[in-house]
């Protein structure tokens, strides 16, 4: 199983993701949340299977934290999809597997 996310911080944010040409979802995370660490299990096996061009990275909240106010990351784990360099949609918690595929199917 290939884990095709990347790890994104603030200075690589905009190119990354703002500018990105594919859509890209971001996993807003942090190394002591119990459910980010889930969620990440979840998305590696969703998104590895997945042959749709789009992109996935991952902001950990506390090595980049004016992230947050920026794109309303109110609790963690937060995942939201941007296209075009606008927030498409939002997830807030952690999805099941079939939640999180749902959400990939109707935004990317």
């Amino acid at each position: 199983m290939t884990d095709r996310s990347i790890h994104v911080v603030e200075a690589d944010f905009e190119q990354e993701v703002l500018h990105s040409p594919q859509p890209v979802l971001v996993h807003f995370w942090a190394s002591w949340c119990a459910p980010c660490t889930m969620i990440t299990a979840i998305l590696r096996k969703v998104t590895s299977a997945d042959e749709r061009d789009f992109k996935v990275v991952r902001v950990d909240t506390d090595a980049n934290p004016s992230l947050l106010p920026r794109y309303e990351i109110t609790g963690i784990p937060t995942l939201v999809i941007f296209k075009q360099g606008e927030v498409a949609a939002r997830f807030v918690g952690a999805p099941s597997k079939s939640e999180l595929m749902r959400f990939i199917d109707e935004h990317v």
